[in-house]
């Protein structure tokens, strides 16, 4: 599906590059109906009733930790008003139990419209029996706000995973990675890249992203920047789309736009109150909410 996508979207980026816009307008018109009915018709078709069902997975971690009697008729789970609590926070709708604050099961999307009115019915004492589908159960609510996988920035970067992903949750193909790889002699690499769903490139079709690059050495006990650059990484569509299902994938070629070498900039220097590395890579990279997610734990 997303290499027709992506192609779909190249058509109307041109049509929209042309020197006299309204002249084209029809053909961007032509082009936009042409991708939305795609989208369409790829979820119709593709759609399985089965997948409204509670799965086999959620399941087997409900009988885990709740024991064989956790889920009543029609596979819901009732709810222990004494130590479970409803909360709805501004993504998704999920459980939080008292007595397990080690697991988070996360009810139906569709449900947040209608979770106030349930709390506060149960509030108000007019509801004593409640019953939800699990959708899934999960051990960090991080995971499930703007991240595939990985955690946030920390300043104790032994702790960082080799591979972060965060997605926005408005538009679900852009992704910011970190890569974060650790050298001997307590030396640190990491890189932040973009990969967004308004494709960024040139006339040739070849695919633009922004990625970040520093290195961390510890100097007299202390974390410093000794290295940061910015660069343009440029793919080939075919490469471009492998580097979305696979990380490791390296683009043609590069461009750097600056680059600091033999620096000593501590990692938790702030300029203007606010540390120095959130601030160039919020500066330097497009999807800004992805960037202020990942460095969240730094306010």
């Amino acid at each position: 599906m997303y290499k027709r996508q992506i192609i779909y979207k190249i058509i109307y980026a041109k049509a929209l590059s042309y020197e006299y816009l309204l002249e084209n307008g029809i053909y961007i018109d032509i082009c936009k109906h042409l991708f939305d009915k795609y989208k369409c018709d790829y979820v119709l078709e593709n759609f399985d009733y089965r997948s409204l069902m509670v799965s086999d997975s959620v399941k087997s971690e409900l009988v885990r930790i709740y024991g064989d009697s956790a889920l009543c008729k029609y596979d819901l789970f009732k709810l222990d008003l004494t130590s479970q609590l409803i909360m709805n926070n501004d993504e998704f709708p999920y459980i939080y139990d008292e007595n397990n604050q080690r697991d988070y099961l996360i009810l139906d999307h569709k449900d947040k419209r209608v979770i106030e009115i349930f709390i506060d019915l149960i509030n108000q004492g007019y509801v004593k029996d409640i019953s939800f589908k699990i959708s899934s159960v999960e051990n960090c609510l991080v995971i499930l706000e703007e991240a595939k996988y990985g955690q946030k920035y920390s300043l104790k970067l032994k702790d960082l995973p080799d591979l972060s992903v965060f997605y926005d949750l408005d538009s679900q193909d852009d992704h910011l990675w970190i890569f974060v790889r650790k050298d001997k002699n307590d030396k640190f690499s990491i890189t932040f890249e973009e990969t967004i769903e308004d494709l960024f490139f040139d006339k040739n079709e070849y695919v633009i992203t922004n990625l970040i690059h520093l290195e961390v050495t510890r100097i007299n006990g202390v974390d410093v920047i000794s290295h940061i650059d910015h660069e343009y990484i440029i793919y080939t569509m075919d490469t471009y789309i492998n580097r979305l299902e696979n990380s490791g994938v390296k683009g043609e070629h590069k461009i750097k736009t600056f680059k600091i070498d033999n620096a000593t900039i501590p990692l938790d220097y702030k300029f203007n109150n606010c540390n120095v590395l959130y601030h160039v890579v919020h500066e330097c990279m497009s999807k800004k909410n992805l960037v202020k997610e990942y460095f969240e734990n730094l306010a």
